[in-house]
C-alpha cells in the first residue's frame, strides 16, 4: 500500500460548476475517487453499458466555453489524463518514490484546474522483444514528461524535443526513430509545418508520424493521403489508447 500524507477529508474543490474531487484511499494498484456534483452532470463508466436509446438518456444542458478557455481546459485535462496513467503504471510497477511525486503532480495540476476521463482500463499488453524508439514533440513540459515516463515504461525507446526545428536538428544528426509524436501547436515551427518538412526528405519515408491535438486533423489542414499520417490522438489524450494503437507500429522491449 502507497501511504501519502493527505487526510481523507481533503478535496478538490470546482466553485463555478459545484463539482468537488476527494481522493479517499490508494491501495495496490486500486486508487478510490469520490466525486460530488449537480445532477445534470452525468458521470459515466467505461464498463457501464451507455444508454440504448435517446427517450432513456436524461436531458443535458450544454454550454460552450470561448475557444481559448476550451484550450486551456483541454490542455489541463491531457496533463492529468497522462498523469493518471503514469502513476498507475509506477504503482503496478513498484515505483512508490516514484508515483509519489506523480501523485503531488497530480494534486498540483487538479488545484491549476480548480483555480481558472480517465479511469484507466486494463493495461494493455505488448508483445516485448526489441526496442521500438520514437521521438515525442510536444512544447508542454509537465505533459512531455509524463508522457514520456509513461512510454518508457511500456517499454519504448523515446527521445523528446519541445518543437518542430529540435525535431528536424535531431533527425537530420541522429538515427531515425521508427515513429515520431507531434502536438500540432508547436512554437517556432508548428505540427503541420514539422510534419510536411520531415515528409520532404525521403529518408523519413518509412517513419510513422502520429498528430497530438484538441482539433481534428482536417482543422489543422493536414490531410491522412497527402501528408501521410499513421493516425490522429485527440486530446485529453487517453495513454492506453495511444499504446494500443501503437503495438501495430512496433514491437517493444522489455520495461
Amino acid at each position: 500500500m502507497l501511504v501519502l500524507g493527505r487526510k481523507e477529508d481533503q478535496r478538490i474543490r470546482f466553485p463555478s460548476l459545484g463539482i468537488s474531487i476527494e481522493i479517499l484511499r490508494i491501495k495496490n494498484s486500486s486508487v478510490s475517487v469520490g466525486i460530488e456534483a449537480p445532477s445534470e452532470f452525468r458521470i459515466i463508466r467505461d464498463e457501464i453499458t451507455d444508454y440504448e436509446d435517446e427517450e432513456s438518456t436524461p436531458n443535458l444542458q450544454v454550454f460552450r466555453l470561448p475557444s481559448e478557455v476550451r484550450h486551456d481546459v483541454r490542455n489541463q485535462l491531457n496533463q492529468l489524463s497522462i498523469a493518471l496513467a503514469l502513476f498507475r503504471a509506477e504503482i503496478d510497477g513498484g515505483l512508490l518514490k516514484d508515483a509519489e511525486t506523480t501523485f503531488e503532480q497530480i494534486m498540483r495540476s487538479l488545484h491549476e484546474v480548480s483555480t481558472s476521463k480517465v479511469f484507466s482500463r486494463q493495461g494493455i499488453v505488448v508483445p516485448r522483444n526489441q526496442p521500438c524508439s520514437a521521438l515525442l514533440i510536444e512544447d508542454q513540459a509537465n505533459e512531455r514528461e509524463m508522457l514520456a515516463g509513461f512510454l518508457r515504461m511500456q517499454g519504448y525507446v523515446i527521445t523528446t524535443v519541445s518543437n518542430g526545428q529540435e525535431a528536424l536538428e535531431y533527425l537530420s544528426n541522429e538515427v531515425r526513430p521508427e515513429l515520431a509524436l507531434v502536438d500540432m501547436g508547436l512554437p517556432e515551427l508548428d505540427g503541420p509545418a514539422t510534419i510536411r518538412q520531415i515528409r520532404e526528405v525521403s529518408a523519413f519515408d518509412e517513419m510513422r508520424i502520429y498528430g497530438l491535438s484538441g482539433r481534428q486533423i482536417n482543422e489543422t489542414g493536414l490531410d491522412f493521403e497527402s501528408d501521410r499520417i499513421d493516425g490522429w490522438f485527440m486530446k485529453p489524450l487517453d495513454p492506453h489508447s495511444l499504446v494500443e494503437m501503437l503495438a501495430s507500429t512496433c514491437v517493444v522491449s522489455a520495461a
